[in-house]
């Protein structure tokens, strides 16, 4: 006759300094690069749409590539599916924080 051994769960370990300062870090970043694209593509899209030339600070000629044939994809200006990129991105981004933040209010099992 066998009998069953029963196994104690294995308490989960709390998570250590440096992932914690790695999970709060990295969120912030990505908010931060996140609103840099959307500022430069909403720059880029702008200039588009009422047909004037960028600024470019000297580092080259930046109306050249903006008019090129490589500019458009479909018929669609690049830098406005780069905002709507960088759209989606902040959304998602945003949706993920704020789905963290439910979590840890709830003391569930900590997944962010």
């Amino acid at each position: 006759m066998t009998t069953a051994v029963r196994r104690r769960p294995i308490p989960a370990r709390p998570p250590s300094a440096a992932t914690a300062a790695k999970t709060s870090t990295l969120p912030l970043v990505m908010g931060l690069l996140t609103l840099l694209g959307l500022g430069l593509a909403g720059y880029m899209s702008y200039t588009d749409l009422i047909s004037t030339a960028l600024v470019c600070g000297g580092i080259g000629d930046c109306d050249t590539v903006h008019a090129s044939a490589y500019a458009r994809l479909l018929g669609v200006p690049v830098s406005v599916l780069g905002f709507a990129s960088y759209a989606a991105i902040a959304i998602l981004l945003a949706a993920r924080l704020a789905a963290c933040r439910r979590e840890r209010r709830s003391h569930s099992v900590r997944l962010c």
